[in-house]
């Protein structure tokens, strides 16, 4: 525990290690949710019976960027040395990143300047080896659009990315939120419908994922030849 705080309502702030490994706030943040409300509370009150209530489950100290300045990047496979929960992960990751998008900025703009990567969050799917990556990335102190981020990255090939990033990407970056989007009522009428069945994933990976894939089938979609 770093502090605590605040009357009636108490706030803690702490960080968690196990072993050797200090565990990033995404990953503490999401295995105290997945726990859930209620057995926490009851682990709570073992220790603090006068505890009546958890306004805040958890939640990580610094408040996340807009997520219109967030992007991603998926890695097919990590080594199995390499534990993507912990803290020491984030922080290669970030290194390695920062050498990609200066090679970006090198080869597509022709500028050398130094950008730096901010690590959100790392996950990874039960029984999938794919890592999704979530971070930001600054010039400076000022953070870039997701959506420019992503475009800069994007004009390497998956190799090049594969080779500054010691593995090789699933999805090399794309924004959290596509800014160039007209989601506006008056489009309606060329709005279409596709639905799931069992399809066990988060809305926003359901997004991702429907994007993808409805790009790669009109990508490849050849209308049929009328005679």
């Amino acid at each position: 525990v770093e502090t605590v705080f605040g009357s009636p309502n108490v706030t803690v702030g702490y960080h968690v290690i196990g072993a050797d490994i200090v565990y990033p706030p995404s990953v503490v943040v999401e295995a105290l949710h997945s726990y859930g409300w209620d057995r926490l509370m009851g682990d709570v009150r073992q220790f603090v019976p006068m505890v009546t209530a958890l306004p805040n489950t958890a939640a990580p100290w610094r408040s996340s960027p807009a997520i219109g300045l967030q992007l991603k990047t998926v890695l097919r496979f990590v080594g199995p040395g390499d534990d993507p929960r912990s803290c020491r992960f984030s922080q290669m990751m970030e290194q390695r990143l920062e050498n990609v998008f200066s090679e970006a900025q090198a080869k597509v703009l022709d500028v050398h300047t130094r950008l730096s990567v901010q690590m959100l969050s790392v996950s990874q799917s039960v029984g999938s080896p794919a890592v999704s990556l979530v971070y930001i990335v600054r010039n400076g102190t000022a953070p870039l659009n997701g959506t420019a981020a992503s475009n800069l990255l994007g004009q390497l090939t998956a190799e090049m990315v594969g080779y500054f990033l010691f593995y090789p990407p699933l999805v090399i970056a794309e924004p959290l939120e596509y800014h160039n989007l007209n989601t506006s009522i008056a489009t309606r009428d060329f709005w279409v419908i596709t639905a799931y069945h069992d399809w066990t994933m988060t809305p926003h990976s359901v997004t991702s994922a429907s994007e993808r894939l409805v790009y790669h089938d009109l990508d490849t979609y050849e209308p049929p030849i009328r005679h």
